[in-house]
């Protein structure tokens, strides 16, 4: 007998697959696709559709990988078996509905009971999850951390003038679209805009699609970012909407790589996963002077050393963006006689600027789709002028 299905990314928490190409046209933002690397396992069941301690202990029947589309399938003897799915941190099982499990918590809840008899096939077996505490960083976030390393390479550059927060993903600014696999794009220099260009990149449809896109990939391609998507799927799904040429497919994409660049957290303006810089952690402050004070003394800076900080601060609540006023303790020489070597809050730009209808800052400047402006330009140059 065959047991198969599918491990599926369920976006809209809905319970149902909606596989790729199910509305008529593939890769486009409502599929679904399949999820690679999760294992599934059966376990020998007695026959009361419920997996007990006993079974659960036993060694399982069979154990799969779920290949490159999500896919699964095993041979089984004829019998009785419990069909469940191990659990990965920080998804969450949308389906299917069926309680078989109450003693494994590190198997799925929710699974299939099954009797199989000889030669039968039993297909449909699927299995969908939600990324929990899914994460993403916008557009301005990325472009702002290329610009600035290159203002300010000693704070926000590595060795080798990489953007700090670009070093994980093996990406540089300078890299065409082409170099990870964007073919379809038309619009400025086409599949040859570098990075940086397509984050700057202004107006609406394929080019607002095109920063979105660079973006995405980026977050994905972090590893300290907790992304909804793989870098292969969003190549693939840029690459047939802009193929098909449907402007409500483009702007659907773009809408939802543009939630998904919302969803804060992961990095802060250095690129330094958040987790680690609580020491560090000082309150907003405006530009006073000279001199700024800091409110929070939990970092090893004394309040009496001279510190110039340019900072906007946003008017909305920094629940999403709180690790964007995180600084780098490597960042921070509090030591040094220039005060420009001194304290640096990168610039934020109130949330209501943001026209994109970001959920979190964009700091250094905020982005118009409609008319292609850069709200904070002005108060860049002005802010760095200080420095």
């Amino acid at each position: 007998a065959t047991k198969s299905g599918t491990k599926f990314h369920d976006v809209d928490a809905s319970g149902t697959w909606e596989p790729n190409g199910a509305d008529g046209m593939a890769s486009t933002p409502d599929d679904e696709i399949g999820l690679e690397g999760w294992q599934v396992r059966v376990y020998a069941d007695d026959g009361d559709e419920v997996l007990s301690l006993a079974e659960s202990a036993a060694v399982p029947v069979a154990t799969v990988i779920t290949d490159g589309n999500g896919d699964y399938s095993v041979q089984l003897e004829p019998g009785h078996y419990i069909v469940v799915e191990v659990l990965q941190p920080d998804w969450s099982q949308t389906a299917p509905n069926e309680e078989v499990n109450l003693v494994d918590s590190t198997l799925s809840q929710y699974g299939y009971a099954i009797t199989l008899t000889s030669g039968q096939i039993d297909s449909g077996n699927n299995f969908g999850n939600l990324l929990a505490n899914a994460e993403g960083l916008t557009p301005g976030f990325w472009k702002s951390n290329a610009a600035n390393a290159e203002r300010r390479p000693d704070k926000f550059a590595d060795g080798n003038g990489v953007p700090l927060a670009w070093v994980a993903t093996g990406v540089v600014p300078s890299d065409p679209l082409s170099s990870v696999g964007f073919t379809e794009f038309q619009v400025l220099n086409g599949n040859d805009t570098t990075f940086e260009e397509a984050l700057n990149a202004k107006g609406g449809m394929e080019y607002a699609l095109m920063r979105h896109a660079a973006a995405a990939y980026l977050n994905a391609a972090h590893p300290e970012v907790s992304y909804p998507l793989t870098t292969t799927q969003i190549v693939d799904m840029v690459n047939a909407v802009l193929a098909e040429a449907d402007p409500s497919e483009i702007n659907a994409l773009k809408n939802v790589l543009d939630e998904y660049n919302n969803g804060g957290g992961g990095l802060n303006q250095f690129g330094v996963p958040s987790e680690d810089l609580e020491a560090a952690r000082i309150t907003k402050s405006r530009v006073v002077g000279a001199e700024t004070q800091s409110t929070s003394s939990t970092s090893s800076l004394e309040q009496s050393e001279p510190l110039v900080a340019a900072s906007l601060l946003s008017t909305s609540s920094t629940s999403e963006s709180d690790s964007e006023g995180l600084l780098s303790p490597e960042a921070v020489d509090a030591s040094s006689p220039d005060t420009s070597g001194g304290l640096l809050l990168l610039l934020e730009t109130a949330e209501a600027d943001d026209t994109e209808g970001s959920s979190s800052s964009d700091w250094v400047d905020a982005e118009s789709e409609e008319d292609g402006t850069d709200a904070s330009e002005a108060a860049v140059d002005e802010a760095f002028a200080v420095l």
